[in-house]
């Protein structure tokens, strides 16, 4: 497991837990807090050497959490804060059963998770950039340069004087 990335991913999701924006989105959340601590607490077991086994109650608790997090990804309009928190519980999640867990079904899980929130991501990149491109549309379509309406003029005069000097061919003199 590299030290480094649980470490920040622990930290992340410890502060995230503790912020007013996880009572906005979670409320109280305790399946969920309740899963990190269960996570956090085996992992850094595992980082002091000592490696502990997880029972069956600790597997019914993580489920808990988790299937609150996977709730939230698929039902809530995921902002900043929650596709973040939600992607970080998800690779804990994943760090956690790699290490302990050894459950197929919280791989998928967090795969899922995952997926979901960077397919989120994805699409609101792409909604930003096609308002981004409509503004400048707007701005461009509503735009004339100067140099048009010369040529506008322009165009017209050739045209009236076409006209006026304009003789159709007669079908009888020609032939």
């Amino acid at each position: 497991m590299d030290r480094e990335m649980y470490k920040t991913i622990r930290n992340s999701v410890v502060r995230a837990v503790n912020s007013n924006e996880f009572l906005r989105e979670f409320g109280r959340g305790a399946d969920i807090k309740d899963a990190i601590n269960i996570m956090v607490l085996g992992l850094d077991e595992i980082m002091r050497g000592s490696r502990s086994g997880v029972s069956s109650n600790m597997h019914d608790r993580v489920d808990r959490g988790t299937k609150h997090v996977m709730e939230y990804v698929i039902y809530k309009k995921l902002d900043k804060f929650g596709a973040s928190f939600s992607y970080n519980y998800a690779e804990l999640l994943s760090m956690w059963n790699k290490e302990l867990g050894y459950n197929v079904d919280y791989d998928i899980m967090a795969d899922a998770i995952k997926s979901i929130v960077r397919s989120h991501l994805t699409n609101m990149e792409a909604i930003d950039v096609l308002r981004s491109l409509l503004d400048r549309a707007k701005r461009y379509v509503d735009y004339e340069p100067p140099a048009y309406k010369i040529s506008r003029h322009f165009l017209q005069e050739v045209l009236e004087r076409n006209k006026k000097e304009f003789k159709p061919l007669n079908s009888d003199e020609g032939g």
